[in-house]
């Protein structure tokens, strides 16, 4: 039986793990993200997205209980790592696109508003421009959230073009998965203090979980596997999926292993994009019906295939064990209410089939 990942751990990705015992791998990785998104940023590996995170509100240093916006349908890690650094999250509306609703932004903002997180959710591009514009005209800060996405574009710009910084996730299901990991980019259009952002790095003990996790993930991805074993477990892996920021540099192993992988990111994230495709196509259907009561006009740039289960048959893929059993939106959401309709809405009709 084919691994369902097979196309994603090649050969050089075992070579460079063990290859990581010994060599240092972050000045390589340093070039590669410079030479992808440009020499006018700072980049600073860490164990997770959410230390990631944490790391940058510690470095901002807003005054406690500030106000940070984030779409409704935000993981709910992005929430506890704000309340646990004495900010408070204020919740927005969303598109059709799973992207900030701009008509709601202004009427949330007040003063006591810091910081906008833009999620571009799947790899969906948000209305980056109109954002912007707002953030400018209130002074507040737009922080990106590609934990999703690494080669997402806005008119031709990738998503780290805007705002003061971006956070990218190495973790399970993402685009590149070192088994815990996290990326800081930092722009140059706001003045950090360096120090704020050298952590300890991970030891040796965390490299050998790694390489174990890569050989039990090729093993529960095997269809027959993930058949009979990996869909029984996957909802109890997902109601662990919390834990606070450790505050560690990414591993030696880690980094040599997202080098590796990075290096065919468009590659990888393009396979996925080529299945979205060919998934609507099956289906006959168009991104265009789903995302059509959209606000956010910008096309799709989706790594997920979303379907409206009153246009398609959902036992296609639900007999089908090259997929995982359709998800619902905002599956993890606590919350939902009337002043979040358009999410709600989306919750009740709107399909998600990964599409790896």
């Amino acid at each position: 039986m084919k691994a369902r990942h097979n196309y994603y751990y090649k050969l050089n990705d075992i070579h460079a793990i063990f290859k990581g015992f010994f060599f240092n791998y972050e000045q390589k990785a340093l070039q590669q993200l410079k030479k992808y998104y440009g020499n006018d940023k700072k980049y600073y590996f860490y164990d997770s997205g959410r230390t990631a995170l944490s790391v940058l509100f510690r470095a901002l240093k807003y005054d406690k209980g500030s106000e940070i916006i984030i779409p409704v349908n935000c993981c709910p890690v992005v929430s506890k790592v704000v309340i646990e650094n004495g900010l408070a999250p204020i919740y927005i509306d969303i598109n059709y696109n799973l992207t900030i609703d701009t008509h709601f932004l202004e009427e949330i903002i007040s003063s006591n508003t810091k910081a906008i997180i833009n999620v571009a959710t799947y790899g969906n591009v948000p209305d980056n421009d109109k954002i912007e514009e707002i953030c400018s005209k209130y002074n507040i800060d737009l922080i990106q959230d590609l934990a999703t996405t690494f080669t997402a574009k806005d008119d031709g710009r990738l998503l780290t073009e805007f705002g003061i910084a971006s956070i990218f996730s190495l973790d399970v299901t993402k685009s590149i998965n070192v088994f815990g990991g996290g990326i800081l980019a930092i722009n140059n259009k706001k003045k950090f203090s360096t120090k704020q952002f050298h952590l300890p790095r991970q030891g040796l003990f965390v490299d050998l979980k790694r390489i174990i996790k890569l050989l039990a993930f090729k093993f529960l991805t095997v269809r027959i596997i993930y058949k009979h074993l990996t869909v029984n477990i996957i909802d109890k892996i997902s109601k662990e999926y919390y834990y606070s920021p450790l505050y560690k540099r990414l591993s030696k192993v880690g980094i040599a292993l997202f080098s590796s992988l990075f290096a065919r990111i468009d590659e990888i994230e393009g396979k996925r994009r080529k299945k979205y495709n060919e998934l609507y196509t099956q289906l006959n259907l168009s991104p265009e019906k789903v995302y059509q009561d959209s606000n956010n006009k910008k096309n799709p740039s989706c790594l997920f295939l979303m379907v409206d289960k009153k246009m398609v048959n959902l036992s296609f893929f639900e007999g089908d064990y090259d997929f995982p059993r359709p998800l619902r939106l905002l599956h993890r959401y606590f919350n939902l209410n009337e002043r979040y309709k358009n999410a709600e809405n989306i919750y009740e009709t709107i399909k998600l089939i990964q599409t790896y």
